[in-house]
């Protein structure tokens, strides 16, 4: 009986979407893959602004390629850099190439930017 009762419990725990993989992560997940980069920012954008730190990586990566939003390296290094602070190493190593391309007042505004969107939990930026 514990022997079902574990197996019953480990097949139901990966059921359960985790927070970066949930529905409406892969949905956006699955439009970014058809071009569809409007529906993938409309799918994204609410995770990062509750704190999804894979979500929040994605808008960075948006920012930079210019996909579904103009092109902004600042946003791109902010989203990024939070992703980053939330844990998410790709975050980091992105942030850190953004910054080679840009000049030491960009990078200053999206830190500023990046600190100002920590305190509105991630509202609005």
């Amino acid at each position: 009986m514990k022997r079902y009762t574990l197996i019953v419990a480990t097949l139901l725990s990966l059921l359960i979407p985790v927070q970066g993989w949930s529905a409406d992560f892969l949905k956006g997940y699955e439009a970014y893959n058809s071009g569809d980069y409007s529906t993938a920012l409309k799918e994204w954008r609410p995770l990062a602004e509750q704190g999804n730190a894979d979500a929040q990586l994605n808008l960075g990566y948006m920012y930079t390629k210019g996909q579904g939003v103009f092109q902004d390296y600042v946003k791109a290094h902010m989203w990024n850099n939070i992703s980053a602070s939330n844990g998410n190493d790709a975050g980091g190593k992105n942030r850190d190439l953004i910054a080679k391309l840009m000049t030491p007042s960009q990078i200053e505004k999206a830190q500023d930017l990046a600190r100002e969107c920590v305190k509105k939990e991630y509202k609005g930026c």
